[in-house]
Order: structure tokens, then sequence, then C-alpha cells
């Protein structure tokens, strides 16, 4: 049985967020898990999103969305192609907008981001990045899709494990929805290893 406990945290934003670690945790074969804030002291950021209870255990999960079209120049600022893209967030036919077929940077830049902020020490059993690309709405599925194709796993294990393996991260996914929204999780860290699901 899942349950969500909200306290703290904007309410929409903790349901996004805690809607995109459910799935992801169910696509992964748990059902059996509680998802809370875990920022509900006043002045006290955890650096972590989602507090999931699973298995007697405390995992702290991180969620950000990887839009493709960041990191490709030092001076950029957010997502061009989020922004032309979020005007047909309350639209409700299909429609064309620009992507990248290169994930890498914009991977580079998400995953070097979070990992370099620091927060207090929190009593997390585990703590997670979980990138999200392919987000399931309107206005955002183009600039946030990574094909399958460009997860190259060597080049992430020489590109990215070391920014993560000095990080406070015990691992990341990258989390990918597709129109059958199946998901494919990369599992980062002690090396890269695919991980199939849906």
């Amino acid at each position: 049985m899942t349950r969500v406990m909200i306290r703290g945290m904007s309410r929409s934003r903790f349901l996004g967020e805690s809607e995109l670690v459910g799935h992801f945790l169910q696509v992964l074969g748990y059902r059996d898990f509680s998802l809370h804030n875990p920022n509900v002291q006043p002045g006290v950021e955890t650096g972590s999103d989602v507090l999931v209870l699973l298995d007697s255990k405390r995992y702290g999960v991180q969620v950000t969305v990887l839009h493709t079209d960041e990191g490709l120049s030092p001076r950029q600022r957010g997502s061009e192609h989020r922004s032309q893209e979020a005007k047909f967030k309350n639209g409700t036919q299909p429609y064309a907008a620009n992507g990248n077929p290169n994930p890498m940077p914009a991977l580079r830049y998400r995953i070097e981001a979070k990992c370099s902020k620091s927060y207090p020490t929190n009593d997390f059993d585990e703590e997670i990045l979980l990138v999200v690309s392919g987000l399931p709405k309107m206005g955002a599925i183009a600039s946030t899709i990574v094909l399958p194709i460009a997860l190259q796993v060597d080049k992430m294990n020489s590109e990215l494990s070391p920014i993560l393996e000095s990080s406070r991260y015990d691992c990341a996914y990258i989390f990918r929805h597709d129109r059958e929204r199946r998901t494919m999780g990369i599992r980062m860290g002690k090396g890269i290893r695919l991980d199939q699901a849906g």
C-alpha cells in the first residue's frame, strides 16, 4: 500500500515530485512504501525532496528534471526549449517542439549542479538522485525526452561516475518515460549498470 504524507513544502511541488518517485518505485517492483516530505521543520533543508519509507529504511530522494539543452554554454540559464514548449502546456492537440539528441552535456550539468550543493547531516539510510526525463505532461515532453540510443553506459561511466562518487549520493538513476510509460533506470555511482524495467 502506498501512502503520501504532506507537510511543509509547496503542496503542488511535493505532489508532483512524490508522484514521479512513486511511479519510479512501482516500475522497479515496489508496492509497499510510503512517501513523506523530509523538509517539515521550518528553515531546515535536508537536500532531498521526498522521503521514502521502504523495508524499514529511510531513503532521501532528490528529484531533478533533465532538460536536454541545459549546459550547452557557460552563460546559459535554464532551458530555452522548455520555455518555448511551455506555451503548449494547456493544449490538448499534438505539437512540434525542439529537443536535443545528445543528453550528455545536460546530464553532466544537472548532476554537477546537484552534487555541488551541501546540506546538514541527516538520518537517511541512503540518498538517491533521481534524474527524470521525458516528463509526461503537455509543454514538457519534447524538451525533456532522452532517446535510449543516446544513453551510452561506457561514456556515462567515464564522465559521470567520478562526479557522483565524490558526492553525498549513494546512487543516481535516470528515469525515462516513453509512450507506454515504460522506464529505464541507469544506476550510477560504483560503475553504471543498465536496469531495464517496465
